[in-house]
């Protein structure tokens, strides 16, 4: 689902997203998805795959993502 609804952004386009952000989009777009069963900390070790590339940073709120949407 991740791979499917982001991608790595090009140099002019892209955001930052907080992890409830990400969850919010993932339990809109996917019906079988429940975000009752993700963690923050799961969802951090997916977005932090290597095979992704997303770029990270941690503010006193939480982990934010540069992420481009699909």
């Amino acid at each position: 689902m991740i791979g499917e609804t982001f991608r790595k952004p090009k140099a002019d386009e892209g955001r930052w997203w907080t992890s409830n952000e990400i969850i919010d989009l993932l339990n809109n777009r996917y019906p079988s998805f429940n975000p009752q069963t993700v963690t923050l900390q799961k969802l951090g070790l997916t977005m932090s795959n290597q095979a992704f590339g997303f770029k990270s940073r941690r503010l006193g709120t939480g982990t934010q993502y540069w992420l481009a949407e699909r």
